[in-house]
């Protein structure tokens, strides 16, 4: 039983890095500090810009004053016009699932970044842009052609495009910085 951290990976030309958080068995948890709380004692998505999604299995997040939020596979926090108090004591993040993953985009100071949901169905085709980083949640779909038996399925598009062609219903989150 243990939280393990990753090394971040940079993404120079996307002007983004990102973080993975792995919860090995279920009740593993963090306590998840915020470096705004002298001086900002509510997060919410205009003054926090870095990304957190749950990618597989599921979490409890706590925070001050309000009900507890069950994350799950697609849950991306902070939510929009949600106003999260927050204080010098953290925020418990407690795995409800074993293998649970916490995937993290952070853009390059004084970036932000845009978030798109796609959801596809049978036979649909989306194209995912040079400069994003994709997330593919399904369990029968191809990326450029080749068959993806990943779920989710992480594309960072650096260097050219990548053409998603659904077998079954899939979602998509893309993250790219905004200009």
């Amino acid at each position: 039983m243990a939280v393990q951290y990753f090394t971040p990976k940079t993404y120079e030309s996307l002007k983004m890095y990102v973080t993975l958080t792995h919860f090995e068995s279920a009740q593993d948890y963090l306590r998840y500090a915020f470096d705004k709380t002298d001086t900002v004692p509510i997060v919410n998505s205009g003054n926090y810009f870095e990304k957190q999604m749950v990618i597989a299995g599921s979490l409890l997040v706590e925070f001050p004053g309000m009900d507890p939020i069950t994350a799950t596979p697609g849950y991306i926090w902070p939510e929009d016009g949600v106003d999260y108090n927050v204080d010098s004591s953290g925020v418990p993040v407690t795995a409800i699932e074993d293998n649970t993953r916490l995937y993290c985009v952070h853009p390059y100071p004084g970036d932000t970044l845009d978030i798109n949901r796609v959801t596809l169905s049978l036979g649909d085709s989306h194209t995912i842009s040079k400069g994003t980083i994709a997330l593919v949640f399904g369990d029968n779909f191809t990326v450029n052609g080749n068959a993806s038996t990943d779920n989710p399925k992480i594309l960072v598009c650096q260097n050219g495009d990548a053409e998603i062609v659904a077998s079954s219903e899939c979602k998509i989150v893309k993250f790219t910085v905004a200009q």
